[in-house]
């Protein structure tokens, strides 16, 4: 049976795994570039160091002010040509124009008319001059592409739109590059163009290498990987540099690049570090880095992709179908965050692993093995408890879940304490009772020894009329079962008590129980047919503790004990010695005892009596019956309503009188 349970359940995780592998597997190849992946994956960037070969020229507030050079759309093209001779005279290595030319200009700038008016003050002689603007090529594009030209290293933007810069200049420029088509300004802005891209041509320009066998995604499309937030290039003013007011050292041999630096061109966008927007030029610098450091990013293939679902369903499910609830979830926390951490150091790898299709088989791999054992394993489990769950402990409820196949016929031999518990003069006392009223008296009994048993770690094995029997060490063992046993005797005992004074102000009758408890070895598990059993446990040790408790009406004591379980719990507890028996059936004698108390919890001068006791019982078992009865005598001048001590002195009247043939100390009894 539980090599089919173990089957099953194999089978049913091994389907799981595979499900959830296929699944996963199909979206991930069919949608391998996903936004969520886009999202995940900007939370992997971190800080590098910012590189020296690339400064920036922000075309910003103090350049287009009033003071300086006024509103960009009203700038003259010489401003840029005079910016480029500027830079190229400190030696700048490549100047990179991240701005589009794309119409010619038209009519005469502010300062050429101005120019012109101061030297013909006659109109005739201004409209002349003004005539030499209005030519095919426009001074301003020809100064622009002059100077371009002769710098030798300007890249240009274009855009694959179609959108480019007027053939005059771009035929002066260097080389041309795509930029990056970004969307709107709070797209995550996390990968450009690559192919024939401007970043790229720069970086080539400037190392004059050939930067090739750089990943790309399936849009043919390189990642960023961002070395800062926004502001971290080393930047300067657009007025200053045209202006000539700056340290030619700051641009020799590096990188200059030209771009927006101000939120009303609307030229920003959010990118994977730091809480503001970056500048599309900045973003150039960081692609341009990306390309000089060798810090590419690239996607998992295919393959590496599978083989982590793979790895990821397989042990998320072997772990969710054989943990308990909470570890299944402690499991499912610790996969979830270990995943996130390789994701990071594979990251700092240049790899980008896949943050979605994994997660969602942790997810489904939980929800299906959950759904699984919850049908199978959990439900069956809370069936167990409701048929269980009020005759034995809450261990042993736990114990029984966890191995339901021990719900087999048969039992093992274990070393138990038993417990059973009868009613005193119980046909009397229901025969004079409603029935109504005795069940539910009897409910409220049974229910409060049930409990006191259970908590103190017992089986509640059966009730037979007005008995309970229960036991301790099984199924799950117990070493200090003897004491449990006892312990839970004495607050039975209490426990009957205080019921007994609710039931009086009730008016109805009291209730007195007597027990027996024995210790030793007994056959524990289920018993019955193959449609009905109960477990429960067999043997001498079992039939001894009920022949105790029986042989308590003869002592008029309420707890006996037997000598095996004296033997493990006399340090724990005040007991009295009552005799030596040989019950009915049985030929060896045993030593038999009453629980009285805890150690520590007995009367004032009760130690004193049962000393007093104990040594009549000397005299007796050495056959001085005279000598005993004198000393139960004088006990029960002080004790006259103690059972024991009433026993002994009627039974050695009975010896004096009828001396016996032979004497070992023992008695006989021939009823049980």
């Amino acid at each position: 049976m539980k090599l089919k349970q173990k089957t099953r359940k194999l089978v049913a995780g091994v389907s799981i795994c595979a499900s959830i592998l296929v699944l996963t597997s199909i979206l991930s190849i069919v949608n391998p570039d996903s936004s969520w992946q886009d999202k995940f994956s900007a939370n992997l960037y971190y800080e590098r160091p910012i590189s020296d070969d690339i400064v920036i020229i922000y075309i910003n507030d103090y350049s287009l002010s009033a003071d300086t050079l006024g509103r960009w759309q009203d700038w003259d093209r010489e401003y840029y040509a005079q910016t480029i001779d500027n830079l190229s005279s400190a030696e700048a290595s490549v100047i990179g124009l991240d701005l589009l030319f794309n119409r010619e200009s038209k009519g005469a700038s502010e300062a050429a008319l101005e120019e012109a008016f101061s030297s013909n003050p006659q109109a005739n002689g201004v409209l002349e001059n003004l005539y030499g603007y209005l030519a095919e090529d426009h001074p301003s594009d020809i100064i622009l592409a002059t100077s371009m030209e002769d710098a030798g290293n300007v890249v240009l933007v274009k855009y694959p739109d179609a959108s480019s810069s007027i053939d005059i200049i771009a035929d002066s420029a260097l080389a041309e590059g795509y930029a990056y088509s970004g969307g709107g300004q709070s797209e995550l802005l996390l990968s450009v163009m690559l192919q024939d891209s401007f970043d790229l041509k720069i970086a080539d320009v400037f190392t004059g290498e050939n930067h090739a066998n750089i990943p790309a995604n399936s849009n043919d499309e390189m990642y960023v990987n961002y070395a800062g937030p926004a502001g971290s290039y080393k930047f300067f003013s657009f007025y200053d540099i045209y202006t000539g007011n700056f340290d030619p050292q700051d641009f020799a041999g590096k990188i200059a690049l030209i771009g927006v630096g101000t939120p009303t061109l609307q030229d920003h966008y959010s990118v994977p570090l730091g809480d503001e927007n970056m500048y599309g030029v900045e973003i150039h610098a960081n692609t341009i880095q990306t390309i000089l450091d060798g810090a590419y990013l690239r996607n998992l293939t295919t393959t590496e992709k599978i083989a982590i679902l793979a790895i990821a369903s397989l042990l998320a499910t072997a772990l969710f179908m054989y943990l308990g609830i909470w570890w299944a979830i402690g499991a499912f926390f610790v996969l979830s965050v270990g995943y996130w951490f390789s994701a990071q150091a594979a990251f700092r790898q240049g790899i980008i692993l896949d943050l979605v299709y994994p997660y969602l088989a942790l997810i489904i791999a939980y929800i299906g093995s959950t759904l699984y054992r919850y049908f199978t394993e959990i439900q069956a489990g809370k069936e167990l408890k409701n048929a269980f769950g009020h005759y034995v402990s809450p261990e042993v409820v736990a114990e029984i879940i966890k191995n339901p196949d021990a719900l087999k016929l048969g039992g093992d031999k274990r070393a138990i304490t038993v417990f059973f518990a009868d009613i005193q003069n119980f046909t009397n006392w229901s025969e004079g009772a409603q029935p109504e009223a005795l069940v539910a008296q009897l409910n409220e009994y049974f229910s409060a020894l049930s409990e006191v048993i259970m908590r103190n770690g017992g089986t509640v094995d059966k009730f037979e009329g007005d008995a309970i029997m229960a036991f301790w060490g099984a199924p799950l063992p117990i070493e200090n079962h003897a004491e449990l046993t006892c312990r839970a005797a004495i607050e039975a005992r209490t426990r009957l008590a205080e019921l007994n004074k609710k039931w009086l102000t009730e008016g109805r009758q009291e209730i007195h129980f007597r027990i027996g408890i024995n210790t030793g070895e007994a056959v524990v598990g289920n018993l019955g047919s193959q449609d009905r059993f109960d477990y429960t446990a067999i043997g001498d040790n079992v039939n001894l503790a009920a022949r105790l408790e029986s042989a308590n009406k003869f002592y008029s004591t309420t707890i006996m004990i037997s000598e095996n379980t004296h033997g493990v719990v006399s340090d724990k507890f005040a007991i009295r010695r009552l005799d030596r028996i040989r019950v009915k059936g049985k030929d060896k004698p045993i030593d038999i005892f009453e629980l009285i108390a805890e150690t520590g919890h007995l009367a004032q001068g009760a130690d004193a009596f049962i000393d007093e006791f104990h040594q009549a019982i000397e005299y007796y078992r050495n056959g001085n019956f005279p000598e005993a009865q004198k000393r139960f005598q004088d006990i029960a001048a002080r004790a006259p309503q103690d059972g024991p001590t009433k026993t002994y002195l009627e039974r050695i009247e009975q010896l004096i009188k009828s001396p016996p043939e032979s004497w070992d100390g023992t008695w006989t009894f021939e009823s049980k």
